[in-house]
C-alpha cells in the first residue's frame, strides 16, 4: 500500500462564501452544530434582517447572539 499523506496544516473552507476561515474570518458555530465563517454569518443576517439568520442547511433561525466562535487547536 501507499503511505498516508502528511497534513501539516489543515484549512477550513466556509460552505457559504467558499473562503478559508482564519483569525480574520473565524469559524462560528450555530446552536444546531453547523459551522460557517463570520463573513457568511454577516451575509445571512443581512438577508434575514433583525439580528437573526437562517441556517442554509436546515432553515432554522437563530439570533446572532446565540452563535459562538470555534477555536481549532
Amino acid at each position: 500500500g501507499l503511505p498516508h499523506a502528511k497534513h501539516v496544516h489543515s484549512t477550513l473552507v466556509c460552505a457559504v462564501t467558499r473562503e478559508v476561515m482564519s483569525d480574520a474570518n473565524p469559524p462560528m458555530v450555530l446552536p444546531n452544530g453547523y459551522v460557517y465563517s463570520r463573513r457568511a454569518i454577516e451575509q445571512l443576517a443581512a438577508q434575514h434582517g433583525g439580528g437573526r439568520l437562517a441556517c442554509p442547511k436546515t432553515g432554522a433561525t437563530y439570533g446572532v447572539d446565540e452563535l459562538r466562535r470555534a477555536f481549532i487547536v
